[in-house]
């Protein structure tokens, strides 16, 4: 694997603060803009005050949440510094207004209180989780009956061998993941697959 490849592989997992990390964030916005919509569209919002968005990236999800309801809060964390900056700037009202935090922070340790959100959204992240940790985490910060919204493009590995061992990927399938947010102690699961039989929601509840 060449140099340049492999520094676009280590940008998907934790983009670097330059140019060719931010453009990486604007690049996700673009790529996964249908695919973001789509999982949205699984989730009541009449309800819902306060959100996270546990790895933000370039906050393109954070700004559809926030335009759901004026009564919505949202928090965004991210591992990378670079998806940080990126967010804020792309959000920049609503973080002017008080109506978004976006903090530096990974899926096993959140820096949240718990019983905290009514809802926390994962897009496109749960690959590079440590599985038990994360999910342990969005329970431990979700109000009781609040719910975890995860979406993600792919089911298969198939043709990206190499990238999984590059980067510490694991693909999942719809129903492993509802297996183990399952043995997490999630209840009431509910999944969704796309038309085009790659893209997969599942929502669940604390």
């Amino acid at each position: 694997m060449n140099k340049i490849v492999q520094s676009y592989i280590a940008n998907v997992k934790n983009p670097e603060n330059t140019r060719r990390g931010r453009w990486q964030l604007r690049a996700m916005n673009n790529r996964y803009s249908m695919l973001g919509v789509w999982g949205l569209s699984h989730v009541n919002f009449a309800r819902k005050r306060l959100v996270l968005d546990v790895g933000c990236g370039g906050g393109k999800n954070l700004e559809r949440i926030l335009k759901q309801s004026k009564q919505i809060n949202a928090v965004g964390v991210d591992i990378s510094p670079a998806s940080i900056q990126v967010t804020k700037k792309k959000n920049s009202r609503a973080v002017k207004d008080g109506r978004l935090q976006v903090v530096q922070g990974q899926a096993e340790s959140l820096p949240f209180a718990s019983n905290l959100f009514d809802l926390v959204t994962a897009f496109e992240t749960v690959y590079f989780w440590d599985i038990e940790k994360g999910l342990a985490e969005v329970y431990r910060t979700l109000k009781k009956g609040g719910q975890f919204l995860i979406v993600n493009e792919s089911q298969s590995s198939k043709g990206i061998e190499e990238y999984e061992q590059s980067v510490g990927f694991t693909v999942y399938t719809k129903d492993e993941l509802c297996k183990i947010v399952k043995k997490a102690g999630f209840k009431n699961i509910r999944s969704d697959v796309g038309e085009n039989g790659g893209w997969f929601a599942i929502v669940c509840e604390k």
